[in-house]
């Protein structure tokens, strides 16, 4: 019986290495090397049940209904004006400059995703995980980004103007020189959140979590920031609206 039970042991493991090598190559295909899509008009086309890795540069899908996975998918440069990318797995893709004006992606997983300089302007993605991604010079005016995770990830020189950010979790995240009039952020979570230069003139602020945050050269003009916690504004310009009560 021992022998036995070691004999199934053993093939136990051999079958667990079997496989390791095909998960690892799954997980390391680079962005762009699955099928290629790119620079076509896919707005009325039938699309694989899988675009994980796949080459989507410059392609056209605005207005699509997407419910597949764009895992480390190259959207770089793609139009998705209008698509509606619920709940997509997204997680380390390309989209470098991608136009997603007015998409719809609440709950999206875009986790250490490229979004620099891609315009989000009036798009709805609250709930999604953004953790690590990097929105650089992106564009997200009147976005509605509302409970999302922000957590590390890189907003330096972004537009978030009138954005909703309201109970976002944006610790560790940097947002120097961001444009954030008038943005709603109240409730946010900003512990380590980097604000050096960002401007935040009337934006509401109110009941937030700063413990930890710097807001160097940051204007504060009639932001309001009453009940937060944890605020330390050395080095800011403005006067605020309201602050905490001693």
């Amino acid at each position: 019986m021992r022998v036995l039970f070691r004999l199934l042991t053993l093939m136990v493991i051999l079958a667990a290495v079997t496989q390791a090598p095909s998960a690892s190559a799954e997980a390391a295909c680079r962005p762009g090397s699955g099928a290629d899509l790119s620079g076509r008009n896919l707005t009325t086309a039938a699309l694989p049940a899988d675009l994980t890795c796949a080459d989507l540069r410059g392609a056209t899908l605005d207005g699509v209904r997407l419910r597949v996975p764009l895992t480390r998918a190259n959207l770089r440069g793609a139009s998705l004006k209008g698509a509606d990318l619920s709940n997509v797995n997204m997680v380390g893709a390309d989209l470098r400059g991608a136009d997603l004006t007015e998409a719809n992606l609440p709950g999206v997983d875009a986790r250490g995703a490229d979004l620099r300089e891609a315009t989000l302007d009036d798009a709805m993605f609250s709930y999604a995980h953004l953790e690590g991604a990097d929105l650089r010079g992106a564009g997200m005016a009147r976005a509605k980004a509302y409970n999302s995770q922000f957590d590390g990830a890189k907003l330096a020189g972004a537009d978030l103007r009138d954005a909703d950010v309201y109970y976002a979790d944006l610790r560790r995240a940097d947002l120097t020189e961001v444009k954030a009039a008038g943005a709603r952020l109240y409730n946010a979570i900003l512990i380590d959140t980097v604000l050096h230069g960002t401007d935040l003139t009337k934006a509401q602020m109110y009941s937030t979590a700063a413990d930890g945050a710097t807001f160097q050269d940051a204007d504060v003009t009639e932001t309001n920031l009453r009940d937060a916690t944890g605020l330390d504004l050395a080095g800011s310009k403005g006067v605020p609206a309201e602050l905490p009560a001693r």
